[in-house]
């Protein structure tokens, strides 16, 4: 016989499978400089957290879970206004610089993605930076020697925590 704990677990289970799992992110909207707790340093205590957002679909009715937070920072390639973005998306619009439309814009800038609640607070960043033995250059060999014998190239992680301007 299935006890009335066993039932009430598994209905809160299928409900929140049901209405999907939605990741919080920070949102707000700054053009030049309107919203300065949006701008970098970031300011969390003066800004929107939301959590579980949900985002319209294009070519579909209603609202429906976000996947990802983004940061967008750039300027409108027409008016040259400043603009900087913290808001909740669908799909994956991966970390990339150039020329891009958001929502009704234009803009020449940076579009950062991440896929944990609150992660476009700020951005961390892991660069994986390979030495190659034979492009060692200084004086003293022993360096280099040692990485020939070791007959493996030497990995070198760097880990930075960037509050972007990028």
């Amino acid at each position: 016989m299935i006890n009335f704990f066993t039932l009430t677990t598994l209905s809160i289970f299928l409900q929140r499978i049901n209405q999907g799992y939605a990741i919080s992110c920070y949102e707000c909207n700054s053009k030049n400089g309107t919203d300065r707790n949006c701008h970098d340093p970031f300011h969390p205590a003066m800004s929107t957290y939301t959590e579980g957002c949900k985002v319209p679909k294009e070519g579909h009715i209603g609202q429906f879970p976000a996947n990802f937070c983004i940061k967008v920072i750039g300027k409108t390639v027409h008016t040259e206004e400043e603009h900087v973005i913290r808001a909740c998306v669908l799909e994956n619009m991966d970390n990339q610089c150039g020329v891009f439309r958001f929502e009704s814009d234009t803009l020449q800038g940076c579009i950062l993605t991440c896929d944990y609640d609150g992660c476009n607070r700020n951005v961390d960043y892991d660069l994986i930076v390979t030495v190659h033995a034979e492009s060692i250059k200084w004086h003293p060999h022993n360096l280099r020697d040692e990485f020939a014998k070791a007959r493996q190239l030497p990995i070198i992680m760097l880990k930075c925590s960037i509050d972007t301007p990028a």
